[in-house]
């Protein structure tokens, strides 16, 4: 991430009701590896906290994930030096195409939890339902399995939501043999859809 000084970049937090808030900042400095920024809001972080970052380039909307490195306070503001933990993607939501997979054997294993619901797939991620409570821009190892195939990756936590006694998440493959199969996965889960609808065995 390479941007100009005193360019604008926003942080994405959620407030205390869980909703994502864009905070304001002023990029101090910049490389590959990491942003240093100015905060413009008294918001409270701490040191490896997990979170987007929003920023413009080449007119358009990016978000990236980062790790607080450093907190460095003072009267005037908060200088965050932040690390780099993916790639840049773009802002706009994945809801432009999604193929429900409810009725697929599609299954994730995550973290002490194995074949977990996958409710939905996209060109670039998919939502699943699991017990155990996730972050908001937290990176985790998985294995997605699909018919007789798996897939292992890295997928980064896009949205949250908790349910009745569940957790809904929403995530985008971001490394690994499933980030570059996960648009394949939603081909055939599409496709099996269309057979089902049509009165044909999957």
């Amino acid at each position: 991430m390479v941007l100009k000084p005193e360019s604008e970049i926003f942080m994405r937090i959620p407030d205390d009701h869980g909703k994502q808030v864009l905070h304001p900042g002023l990029v101090v400095s910049s490389d590959d590896e990491s942003v240093t920024v100015r905060l413009m809001d008294e918001i409270e972080l701490q040191a490896e906290l997990e979170l987007f970052v929003h920023y413009e380039i080449k007119r358009q909307f990016m978000q990236q994930p980062v790790t607080v490195e450093t907190v460095d306070e003072s009267e005037d503001a908060d200088v965050v030096r932040f690390l780099v933990t993916g790639e840049a993607f773009s802002a706009e939501s994945r809801e432009r195409y999604r193929v429900s997979a409810i009725a697929s054997d599609a299954a994730l294993d995550v973290g002490s939890e194995s074949d977990c619901k996958v409710l939905d797939v996209s060109g670039t991620g998919f939502s699943f339902y699991a017990q155990d409570s996730y972050a908001v821009a937290q990176s985790l190892s998985v294995h997605f399995t699909f018919g007789d195939k798996q897939w292992p990756g890295t997928i980064v936590i896009m949205s949250a939501k908790d349910m009745d006694d569940k957790k809904r998440y929403g995530v985008r493959c971001t490394d690994g043999p499933l980030k570059n199969e996960i648009a394949a996965i939603c081909r055939e889960v599409e496709r099996q859809q269309l057979r089902r609808l049509a009165g044909h065995v999957a």
